[in-house]
């Protein structure tokens, strides 16, 4: 991995995202990228146009069933975000995963975000809530 290239495309989601007012912590998403790396259970590719990073977890009323769960995804490009999307579900699938579960902001992207997923085999299963305190 590139850890400059990856510190970028972080840095730059960052400050696209929800948390955008929460500090930006490089030293930690240096520590959190090369940690997800080395895992057994986690998964990290970066390339020229994008990031993408998940981990495999069971679900916790069905521990033998494996979710492959991604953490962050980010692309400036949609068709790397295409083949990052597509390695995390091969990867996936190698290791056991009985499904993929990707998330997205819901921002002015979103509509565009759910014709591409639906597209591609995927259906909306649960909506996230954010609250600052």
């Amino acid at each position: 991995m590139n850890l400059n290239r990856a510190l970028g495309f972080a840095s730059r989601f960052h400050r696209k995202s929800v948390w955008a007012d929460c500090a930006f912590d490089e030293d930690a998403v240096a520590q959190f990228l090369g940690s997800l790396e080395a895992s057994e259970d986690g998964f990290l590719r970066c390339t020229d146009h994008g990031i993408i990073g998940g981990v495999l977890t069971p679900l916790w009323f069905s521990p033998g069933a494996v979710l492959a769960t991604e953490l962050f995804w980010y692309s400036e490009d949609p068709k790397e975000g295409r083949a990052l999307r597509e390695a995390f579900e091969e990867w996936a699938s190698d290791r056991g995963a009985a499904a993929v579960q990707m998330s997205a902001q819901a921002n002015e992207r979103e509509r565009a975000l759910r014709r591409i997923m639906s597209g591609a085999g995927y259906h909306p299963t649960e909506v996230s809530f954010w609250k600052a305190l």
